[in-house]
């Protein structure tokens, strides 16, 4: 008898859970802030920004900044996501005869439970906390933490279109937990880390 396997799982049936929250705030280059216009005015641009899968949770706007919180799926980065909420913006209060020019120092910062400082202290006691049997592993692996006195996660990273408080904790984890060797195989692995990091100029 045939059988005919079926995927129970597919990106057309999956509908993924993700929190990712984001603030966004932005300064007038010159001058106060507008008057927020009429209630349709957020409602219209909430619709265009839902349209960049950025969906509009929170705002306040006060004659000197006006900030937002916003919820976003995990391929918006957060320079499309401050170049995208600056630009709408401003359009929409150009065409409701209310015209602005952002500063270019918008601040853009991720929002999570999991501070700053509990991810650091975490990722700095991971090999206390799983210590291998074999001592020389150990110290291999210690071998290759980075530990940069020059990088501060506290401070935001700066381009021309804004600055951001946004820190990436990565795990990679590989097949079948199979446990890399610190030969060319471990090497291999930091040393490329250590290249992207240079060239993109990402701090570790």
């Amino acid at each position: 008898m045939a059988t005919t396997e079926h995927s129970l799982y597919t990106p057309d049936n999956l509908n993924p859970a993700y929190q990712l929250r984001y603030g966004w705030t932005g300064w007038p280059s010159t001058g106060s802030v507008p008057s927020l216009p009429h209630a349709p005015f957020l409602e219209e641009l909430s619709r265009q920004w839902e349209g960049d899968t950025l969906r509009l949770l929170e705002h306040e706007w006060t004659s000197e900044k006006i900030s937002m919180t916003f919820s976003a799926r995990p391929a918006i980065s957060p320079v499309f996501l401050a170049t995208r909420v600056k630009g709408r913006l401003q359009h929409a209060l150009r065409l409701a005869g209310q015209a602005i020019q952002f500063s270019r120092k918008l601040a853009v910062r991720s929002i999570g439970s999991n501070t700053r400082e509990t991810v650091e202290a975490y990722i700095r006691k991971q090999v206390d906390r799983d210590r291998p049997a074999d001592p020389r592993y150990e110290a291999m692996l210690r071998s290759q933490a980075i530990d940069d006195s020059s990088v501060d996660l506290s401070q935001p990273s700066e381009t021309g279109s804004g600055r951001y408080w946004y820190n990436l904790h990565l795990v990679l984890v590989v097949a079948g937990r199979y446990r890399m060797g610190w030969g060319r195989e471990g090497k291999d692995v930091a040393g490329s880390s250590r290249e992207v990091a240079q060239k993109n100029g990402y701090g570790i």
